[in-house]
C-alpha cells in the first residue's frame, strides 16, 4: 500500500469499514484512492468485488470506467459507460466520457501486423487524458455573466453545457435569451 494512506485518515476510515464489511459501498472512494495514488490494479480488483455485490451503482460503475481509463482499458471503460447510460440515459458525466472515449478511438487505425518483430512501441504522445470540465461553466455562471452585460461570454458557456448536455432546458433557455437580447 502506498504510505501515503497509511497516514490518511479518512482513507484508513473507509477502508477498515470496508475490511469489515466487504459489501460496503465505501469501495468506491477506496478504489478513487488507489487510483489517485497510482494503484491502478487495486483500484480495479475492489471495484469489481463491489460492483458484484452492487450492480446497478452508478458512482461504481464510474469509477470502474474512469480507472480503465487510466488503464488504457478504453473498452472495458465503454462498458461500464454504457451500463451507466442503460439506466440513466441523461447522465451528463457519463454522456461526456462516451464521446470522449469514442472519439479518441476514431483517430486509432487498426494495425496489421505480419512480421511478429514489428515495432509495436506506443507513441506516448498518443496517449489518452481525458478533459476535466471546468468547474465553472455552470448555468449560474453563464446568468452572472448575463446579468452583468457579458452576453457572449455567457453565451460561450451555455454553449459549451449544451454541447456536453443537449437536453439542458435552463441553458437552452439561457442561450436564447442572449442570442434575442444581444
Amino acid at each position: 500500500m502506498h504510505p501515503e494512506l497509511l497516514n490518511n485518515s479518512l482513507f484508513l476510515k473507509y477502508y477498515s469499514q470496508w475490511q469489515s464489511n466487504p459489501a460496503s459501498v465505501v469501495f468506491v472512494p477506496i478504489a478513487e484512492y488507489f487510483m489517485k495514488y497510482g494503484m491502478l490494479d487495486e483500484a480495479v480488483k475492489i471495484c469489481e468485488s463491489g460492483i458484484s455485490h452492487h450492480p446497478s451503482l452508478v458512482t461504481g460503475h464510474m469509477m470502474m470506467a474512469k480507472i480503465r481509463i487510466r488503464r488504457s482499458e478504453y473498452t472495458e471503460a465503454l462498458d461500464s459507460v454504457k451500463r451507466i447510460l442503460e439506466v440513466i440515459p441523461d447522465h451528463s458525466e457519463a454522456k461526456s466520457l462516451e464521446a470522449e472515449i469514442t472519439s479518441f478511438g476514431q483517430g486509432s487505425v487498426p494495425v496489421k501486423v505480419e512480421d511478429p518483430r514489428q515495432d509495436l512501441s506506443v507513441d506516448q504522445s498518443q496517449q489518452y487524458v481525458p478533459r476535466r470540465v471546468p468547474s465553472w461553466e455552470t448555468v449560474t455562471m453563464a446568468n452572472i455573466y448575463s446579468a452583468q452585460g457579458h452576453r457572449d461570454r455567457a453565451r460561450e458557456i451555455y454553449e459549451a453545457i449544451l454541447k456536453r448536455d443537449p437536453h439542458n432546458d435552463a441553458a437552452r433557455r439561457g442561450l436564447e435569451f442572449v442570442t434575442s437580447a444581444g
